[in-house]
């Protein structure tokens, strides 16, 4: 899915596979966005260069979480992402992105809000805090 804004435009790729990728490839132009939601956590295989070359983000959000046992994101998409300022929930905590009238964009993390593992119960206490907190 494509959104246009002001000034800018998202793709929200939900979890589109490389070959999904490929075939929007034929669209060129019409996939320039300033952000993306890159897919499938940012695993090795969700990256079609056609695609990404087409869509040429400023910004791309990878939604992985801490520790994860796929090992997402993998070293080969960051690397493939390079270009663009990326932002990761499993080092930034969530991610909100956000047009202004005049078309800047307002790029905000919860890191310090994330929920930590904990050792004990005064730690999952501080947890169930920024938990409500947040929400």
């Amino acid at each position: 899915m494509k959104i246009e804004g002001r000034t800018s435009s998202f793709v929200l790729t939900g979890d589109a596979s490389k070959d999904a990728e490929e075939d929007l490839a034929h669209l060129t132009s019409h996939l320039k966005s300033t952000v993306i939601k890159v897919p499938h956590h940012g695993g090795r295989t969700s990256v079609a260069e056609g695609f990404l070359h087409y869509v040429s983000p400023d910004v791309a959000v990878i939604s992985a979480g801490r520790n994860n046992p796929y090992g997402h994101p993998h070293p080969e998409t960051l690397d493939t992402y390079s270009r663009s300022r990326i932002y990761r929930t499993d080092k930034d905590g969530a991610v909100s992105v956000e047009e202004f009238a005049d078309g800047a964009l307002n790029i905000k993390t919860w890191r310090e809000l994330a929920i930590t593992e904990a050792r004990n119960i005064g730690e999952e206490y501080l947890n169930m805090r920024r938990l409500f907190n947040t929400w």
